[in-house]
């Protein structure tokens, strides 16, 4: 109790001096001028492929416009979340994306086609997210939009239902729907980059089904458009669809031109990978601060009358705030505990059944994969092969004296994860053992550790590290040294 009497008396001092500047400063706002040149930035900043100083502008816009007698326009908004819902859906962060184009939504007076288009792209938001109430939703209410081109919402209508079955449904529909936006673009006389998304969805849909020329028939019209219309995250696509092309058909010199273009094309789009990770995360957080925000600047206009509600509010935020540190505290030893056992179970001796199994077309398909899938637990106890970056698919297929194919099934069937998943599971094992092992370790940086279990990308550690293990390395030392007294 005395802990809060103490923060009560603290925050009735800080208010009576605090909240009076508060209030000027929110009636100070922003100007339209400072928004519209904002906007313009952030279209001039996609245009550019300069996605990660997009995000930031749009974000920074999206603050202002939200404050108490904001000059922002609908319009604007509505160009904002759009532009948003965008580069989050290049980055597959769908969930955000999907909530950037429900605030565009919820603007009222749009035009008929630009709700057209913002209900495809919700809907297909939540195919991606894995969401089929939302994406069901938002196609239905595509099919009830009475007004605007007819050409252009059969069109949206065909994508929307391709990846409502691509995600839940029939793949050979998804493809079908997918050849019927084509002749709908041709049809209604659609601009041609329309092209681009059906394009690429057919050349996967027979990559899936291992007809590589089928795909390349799709895949080398992707690739022009692409490059014509100069979508970076597209040519990226094309060019690892045709490697994978011409990979299943064995031809090396063709796979080895496309695989150049596939790493520059990526290396210009997904530098600030470690920014859009966490954006989500960020996003929902800057949103609740809006919010908070938005509420103390109301009562600062009469904050004499409300002073002793905001008092109240404050005192239950800080119990709040209290209760929720101590509950998330808990949380987080809970799962540091759990990491620590299992680094010691692991540390412990381990037996694995051997068995002889020569992968071939008179063995079971899972007996074949359970076989083959002993053998890469075998070889991987050399933890040099998968610390190393530069560990892959052909090497562990050569390793285990299989194919890549079979290897790829075995670790599908035996994890759920695709190799690069189940390698990088690997190298967070590897690095929770050292992170606890202070005496050799302990002189090394988070980076350093990163590198050494094969990471190339210290962000992209970070983020496996937290999926693993439900904790950011940075705590989870903490933790081990406030366990050893340090």
């Amino acid at each position: 109790m005395k802990n809060l009497y103490r923060i009560i008396r603290l925050t009735i001092v800080v208010l009576s001096v605090i909240l009076p500047m508060a209030g000027l400063d929110a009636r100070a706002g922003v100007s339209a001028h400072e928004l519209k040149h904002m906007l313009a930035k952030a279209d001039s900043e996609m245009k550019r492929g300069d996605y990660t100083l997009a995000m930031e502008t749009l974000d920074e816009f999206e603050r202002l416009a939200d404050l108490p007698d904001s000059p922002a326009t609908d319009v604007e908004r509505l160009e904002a979340y759009s532009m948003l819902g965008r580069i989050q859906c290049l980055y597959n962060d769908f969930a955000s994306a999907v909530l950037s184009y429900e605030k565009a939504l919820a603007i009222k007076d749009v035009k008929p086609d630009r709700r057209i288009n913002l209900l495809a792209s919700y809907a297909v938001s939540a195919c991606f997210l894995g969401d089929e109430s939302r994406a069901r939703n938002g196609a239905d209410k595509l099919k009830h939009v009475t007004e605007g081109n007819p050409c252009r919402k059969a069109y949206q209508i065909a994508t929307v239902n391709g990846y409502i079955e691509k995600k839940f449904g029939d793949r050979a529909k998804s493809a079908q729907y997918f050849r019927e936006v084509l002749s709908q673009i041709q049809w209604g006389g659609l601009p041609e980059d329309h092209k681009l998304t059906a394009l690429s969805e057919l050349s996967e849909y027979y990559d899936f089904t291992s007809q590589p020329d089928s795909a390349l028939k799709y895949l080398k019209p992707y690739s022009e458009l692409a490059g014509k219309y100069h979508s970076a995250p597209m040519i990226a696509d094309a060019s690892r669809g045709m490697l994978r092309a011409y990979m299943q058909r064995k031809d090396s010199v063709n796979a080895l031109k496309h695989i150049g273009e596939y790493l520059e094309a990526v290396d210009s789009i997904y530098k600030p990978a470690q920014f859009i990770a966490l954006n989500s995360k960020r996003q929902n957080e800057r949103m609740a601060m809006a919010k908070s925000t938005i509420e103390d600047l109301e009562f600062t206009v009469s904050w004499q009358k409300g002073l002793i509600g905001i008092l109240i509010l404050c005192a239950v935020l800080a119990i709040a705030a209290i209760f929720l540190r101590k509950h998330f505290g808990h949380l987080q030893r809970q799962l540091y505990e759990r990491n620590r056992e299992i680094v010691k179970l692991a540390n412990g001796p381990q037996e694995t059944e051997k068995k002889d199994i020569e992968p071939s077309a008179d063995v079971d398909q899972g007996e074949r994969n359970r076989a083959i899938m002993l053998r890469i637990e075998e070889v991987l106890k050399d933890k040099s092969l998968y610390c190393d970056p530069d560990f892959s698919l052909a090497t562990l297929a050569k390793l285990v004296q299989s194919n890549t194919k079979y290897v790829s099934q075995a670790i599908n069937e035996s994890t759920d994860q695709n190799f690069r998943a189940y390698i990088n599971r690997l190298r967070i094992y590897e690095a929770r053992k050292k992170l606890t092992d202070d005496a050799n370790f302990g002189h090394l940086t988070i980076q350093a550790i990163s590198e050494s279990v094969g990471f190339r990308s210290t962000s992209n550690f970070i983020i496996s590290f937290k999926k693993v293990t439900g904790l950011a390395p940075s705590l989870y030392i903490k933790m081990v040294r406030e366990d050893r007294g340090l």
